[in-house]
């Protein structure tokens, strides 16, 4: 949780707006309401939590997941685009080449 909330004051101080959501369905019913740009997932979620707010984005809306890794390489699950970023301040380096590739 307070991971979360660095990384969401590093969004809002660049001027995004965040939706904060918990779990796949959760999410899957956030991006339905809200149709965001980009969906991002903290390091702490397993691997296969991920690939189910993945697939509930997926059912609802057709926009890139970020998935951050603690260690390890990236995984890269098409169209979803995944990345790895321990430090909070990386997370805008990351999110920015992502929401340009959008425009």
């Amino acid at each position: 949780p307070r991971l979360a909330h660095v990384r969401r004051r590093v969004l809002e101080k660049a001027g995004f707006e965040v939706l904060a959501a918990n779990g796949s369905q959760d999410a899957g019913k956030t991006c339905a309401e809200h149709n965001p740009r980009l969906v991002v997932i903290g390091h702490s979620v397993l691997p296969a939590d991920k690939r189910r707010v993945w697939a509930e984005v997926r059912e609802h809306c057709h926009i890139p997941v970020l998935a951050l890794q603690k260690e390890g390489g990236p995984e890269l699950m098409s169209p979803a685009f995944f990345h790895e970023s321990p430090v909070p301040d990386d997370l805008l380096g990351d999110v920015m080449p992502v929401l340009r590739r959008l425009h």
